[in-house]
């Protein structure tokens, strides 16, 4: 796993018997902190705890960004505002945003989530929650799908999925169509759209962005990528109900 739990008082105890602790940011008047060790082999690891958990442990090197991470959940609890419940997903340009409410705490490239061997969104997602439940707190999908966060609309939609004869052809956003991306297109949402999707029927839950326009069937409301089709478990079935919640 890339982003782990852990219940111990202190990550470098946790670690001790196969990595040595380089460089670390333990301020005892902080809520989080951040570490970056090495293992037998001389690999890094960047973590960002919060209290005594884990939230987000990062392989490669990304200290300085494990660093400004640890700054802005110090910020947030100095302010008051640090909740589970108010850790939500974001975008800037291209990329994906963490944040507390309005304030980010952490931006999400391409690199980045490619160096954890995961693709932007799937990262993001498994971050978000990996932070959450580090604060005490329930998986994002969880609290949408009980209604319980503002200003995220909900709604249902009929999906179907796309791939093979698409891949690498220019989507509506401009850029190159990844089957195994997570990605969905709509006629009607706008071009760069978060949404939260989830099969009801086995409770998968995936996060993507609008990045195309369809699908031109009647009945059917979004396009999946295929990736996105395959991690909810609609694949074989082709055709699906599913819901979706959209974030500001």
């Amino acid at each position: 796993m890339i982003f782990c739990l852990s219940a111990s008082p202190a990550l470098a105890s946790e670690a001790s018997s196969s990595a040595e602790v380089t460089d670390a940011l333990l301020p005892p008047d902080n809520y989080a902190s951040w570490i970056v060790a090495t293992d037998e082999a001389g690999r890094a690891a960047s973590y960002v705890m919060v209290s005594d958990r884990v939230a987000w442990s990062f392989r490669g090197d990304w200290a300085a960004r494990a660093r400004e991470a640890a700054q802005r959940l110090n910020a947030l609890w100095q302010s008051g505002i640090l909740r589970s419940d108010i850790i939500t997903p974001g975008k800037r340009g291209r990329n994906f945003m963490i944040r507390c409410g309005t304030a980010t705490i952490l931006t999400v490239d391409s690199l980045l989530a490619k160096t954890q061997g995961m693709k932007p969104a799937e990262f993001t997602l498994a971050a978000i929650d990996s932070l959450r439940r580090a604060l005490g707190g329930i998986p994002l999908i969880h609290q949408v799908s009980r209604g319980g966060m503002p200003g995220v609309k909900r709604s249902l939609a009929v999906a179907s999925w796309y791939g093979g004869f698409f891949h690498g052809r220019t989507a509506a956003d401009g850029l190159p169509f990844d089957k195994m991306d997570f990605t969905v297109a709509s006629r009607t949402l706008p071009l760069g759209t978060l949404l939260l999707l989830s099969n009801p029927k086995n409770g998968k839950a995936v996060l993507v962005r609008v990045t195309d326009r369809g699908p031109y069937i009647r009945g059917r409301q979004l396009d999946l990528s295929q990736r996105t089709a395959q991690v909810l478990g609609i694949e074989s079935a082709g055709v699906a109900p599913l819901r979706y919640y959209v974030f500001p």
